[in-house]
């Protein structure tokens, strides 16, 4: 059976060639009891809406309402990325899960604290498009650190 690969975990559901039963190469998770992939993806689902049901109910709480949005979706479905990656997938998993998070990241950070001064000195499209190609830069380096550190 084929190995489903770690990208369509990370980011989210996969609906390419593996909507059949899946197993791991290596031991760890459910995926060796054969679960259904639909039954994955329905899981996963139900459990980012929880969890965005949850961070935003805690962000109407926050105040001052400019942290507010430290409490929104990306946390949430994260957190519920994760917690499912390491149900049906084990430990190993959730670790490349965690870093390519950390990595993607790092990478808008580096485009947001670009982007302003680009925009500016560079017009809407061309200081965003000077943005995004230091976004790859910063993800393909923190990428390439996690390769050579792993």
């Amino acid at each position: 059976m084929p190995r489903v690969p770690a990208w369509a975990h990370a980011s989210g559901p996969c609906l390419g060639p593996y909507l059949g039963t899946v197993e791991r190469e290596a031991g760890g998770g459910l995926w060796e009891a054969g679960l259904s992939q639909w039954l994955v993806l329905s899981t996963r689902g139900l459990c980012g809406g929880l969890f965005v049901m949850v961070f935003a109910l805690i962000g109407e709480l926050v105040t001052p309402k400019q942290f507010a949005g430290v409490f929104s979706a990306a946390p949430a479905v994260a957190l519920a990325g994760m917690s499912l990656t390491l149900l049906f997938q084990g430990g190993p998993q959730v670790t490349e899960s965690a870093l390519g998070m950390i990595a993607g990241s790092v990478a808008m950070i580096a485009y947001c604290a670009s982007a302003v001064p680009l925009v500016t000195r560079l017009g809407a499209v061309g200081g965003t498009t000077a943005a995004l190609g230091v976004w790859i830069a910063v993800a393909a380096a923190c990428r390439a650190l996690i390769t050579v550190a792993g």
